[in-house]
């Protein structure tokens, strides 16, 4: 399936400029140099947002995103094993399940640490920033690590259902970069080489192929030896990301598209009150050229000098446009309160009052995570999942990992949607917990503390497990506890029955 990939992405690109129009746009009133102009250089001058609300709001959203669908010290992922599979492997025997929860307990260490030393949370953390911004971007995870692609960089096909068809990236090199045999597919050679050089466009185009992924490298319609490869179809090492999917079309929506209204509305008056408060702030002394006052006079005297004038004849310069600038900073507040809001920032949740309860506050909070359910599910079908089966194959191919029987073992991510789902129950149990505790003992007595903080545990995220002691534990404790009361009792009064006189 080799062909023209150059004319193939000039074709596709046609279809994907609506959408990168729109991105632009919207990088220009957030942080411009997630997607700069088409033509930029390095000498070109970045424009610069009068608002930087936005520009935080995106930070802070990649970040609790970040943190949400890949914690540190903890896997974002769990190796789940086929149910009627583990029934013959362990007969149904809780230590034989423990064994093969802790075998494959260590494949997710391992995993985690090859990320960690691949150092991946840079380039996720600049790819949700893209998704906020523009919709889309691009991972590609090869031997060389994990790369990103904005989206002018590269072009997409789905089918119906969304699922990848083909993608081809498009990368410019000078030609001093590129290696000999490279370079004689080319029109250039190594005696063209220098600073004013035009960059050599190779284009990566990777498509699906029956229940494999085809890939390959063009240089000037010609194919470049040696860059051909296949993969398994679950184990593309590509990841086209979108913020939102949105039914047949091949490119994502962005977070920002949804409140570009509010965003530009303030960057507007952002606009006009700095404007206005950099004339108000302009120094002039007005002096009527009629009047008895001379302005030579007025401009040489010292401070607390005595000059012969009339005051009327000397006045300060105002714009007297305070009431119409109170009017936009009201406006300004209302706007960055809705952005804050959106991009889930700690002063969003918050209303303008004295006395607002942390209950106020939680409630609030959890509201405006609500709205990242769909994303969450989004990110972990196209990001997470893919990323971990992708850094698993390398790992098993490089001998860091067993062979595991893919129709066995599985991973399923544990973060990020699921997560969202644990905390509501953690906080449905903790309001429990504090509607019962003025109640009294006899209402706490009716709970059944040992499945309480057993359920804690798993909204949580934690393997309960041999963590908390079961009710037959417990009651051999006591037992035992009991047991040394009563020898210590019989001792103590062996211990008085001898210190009693004889006689008495």
């Amino acid at each position: 399936m080799h062909g023209n990939c150059k004319a193939i992405y000039h074709k596709l690109s046609g279809q994907r400029n609506v959408y990168l129009d729109r991105a632009r746009a919207f990088a220009s009133v957030t942080i411009p140099s997630i997607l700069l102009e088409e033509g930029h250089t390095e000498s070109t001058r970045i424009h610069t947002p009068y608002s930087s609300v936005a520009a935080v709001g995106v930070q802070n959203l990649a970040s609790k995103l970040q943190m949400a669908l890949f914690p540190p010290n903890q896997s974002f992922f769990k190796m789940d094993v086929d149910r009627f599979t583990l029934m013959e492997l362990t007969g149904g025997d809780p230590t034989k399940r423990a064994e093969v929860d802790e075998q494959l307990s260590h494949i997710e260490r391992a995993v985690m640490s090859e990320m960690e030393k691949e150092a991946m949370r840079s380039p996720i953390f600049e790819a949700l920033r893209h998704l906020i911004v523009t919709g889309n971007y691009l991972l590609h995870l090869g031997k060389e690590g994990i790369k990103g692609y904005s989206i002018d960089k590269y072009v997409v096909t789905r089918d119906p259902e969304g699922s990848v068809k083909q993608v081809i990236i498009k990368e410019d090199f000078h030609i001093e970069t590129l290696p000999e045999d490279v370079l004689e597919l080319t029109s250039f050679s190594s005696d063209d080489s220098g600073g004013d050089s035009k960059p050599v466009s190779i284009y990566t185009k990777f498509y699906r192929e029956g229940k494999k992924w085809k890939t390959y490298q063009e240089v000037e319609d010609k194919m470049i030896p040696g860059t051909e490869g296949s993969y398994p179809i679950d184990e593309p090492p590509f990841m086209p990301l979108r913020w939102t999917a949105i039914a047949g079309e091949h490119y994502g929506r962005a977070h920002v598209e949804s409140f570009y209204g509010d965003i530009r509305a303030l960057e507007g008056l952002s606009k006009a009150i700095v404007d206005a408060a950099t004339a108000s702030a302009r120094l002039l002394v007005l002096v009527n050229p009629t009047g008895v006052t001379h302005k030579d006079q007025v401009t040489s005297a010292q401070n607390g000098a005595v000059i012969t004038g009339n005051a009327d004849d000397v006045q300060f310069m105002q714009t007297q446009k305070g009431a119409d600038m109170a009017v936009a900073s009201q406006q300004v507040q209302r706007l960055e309160m809705r952005i804050s809001q959106a991009f889930l920032s700690e002063q969003g949740a918050l209303r303008d009052g004295e006395r607002v309860t942390a209950e106020e506050v939680r409630m609030r909070a959890q509201q405006l995570e609500n709205t990242l359910g769909g994303v969450y599910s989004v990110l972990s079908n196209e990001m997470q999942l893919p990323l971990v089966r992708r850094l698993m194959a390398q790992m098993t191919k490089a001998k860091k990992l067993p062979e595991l029987p893919k129709d066995v073992v599985e991973p399923t991510i544990v973060t990020g949607l699921d997560a969202l789902g644990r905390g509501h129950d953690l906080n449905k149990y903790m309001q429990l917990l504090q509607a019962m505790a003025p109640l009294g003992p006899e209402a706490m007595g009716r709970v059944n503390m040992g499945d309480l903080v057993k359920r804690v545990g798993i909204s949580l995220g934690l393997e309960m497990d041999g963590l908390i002691y079961s009710d037959q534990e417990i009651a051999q404790q006591q037992a035992q506890v009991q047991e040394q009361q009563a020898q210590q009792m019989m001792m103590q009064a062996g211990a008085n029955a001898m210190s009693q006189p004889q006689g008495q």
